[in-house]
């Protein structure tokens, strides 16, 4: 079974280095690209195609929930997990809003990230060949 391609897009590429670590753990899951710039994220998902694409809300210039829209109107099967350090009902409000499969506060990533991954990835694949 191929594994699970993941895009990681954060302004903080301390952070990044941290998910890939982590996620390079799992032999289900492969990071296919990552970047710290939104419109960088756009032209990635075109060149990698990824199931996942995990993206920071807070970022400047195009924030996540704004690249998340952006995304989600280009590949409506994608599936977006924005990935914040504040867990707060606004931003779970509105991250379902700009169309995110899921939400993951920074503080728990380690236990809540590779479920979602999995979970969101094979809805994903099963919407882009329905």
């Amino acid at each position: 079974m191929e594994p699970i391609k993941v895009l990681i897009v954060d302004d903080n590429p301390t952070f990044i280095g941290i998910v890939r670590r982590f996620l390079s753990r799992f032999a289900d899951i492969e990071v296919v690209a990552e970047t710290t710039s939104a419109e960088d994220a756009l032209d990635l998902v075109r060149e990698t195609s990824p199931q996942v694409v995990l993206v920071d809300i807070a970022m400047p210039e195009v924030n996540g929930l704004v690249l998340t829209r952006m995304l989600r109107e280009k590949h409506p099967t994608l599936a977006v997990i924005l990935v914040t350090l504040l867990d707060t009902t606004q931003y779970r409000s509105a991250s379902a809003e700009a169309g995110a499969a899921g939400f993951v506060a920074k503080p728990t990533l380690s236990t809540d990230l590779v479920p979602l991954i999995r979970r969101y990835a094979s809805q994903a694949e099963n919407l882009a060949y329905a």
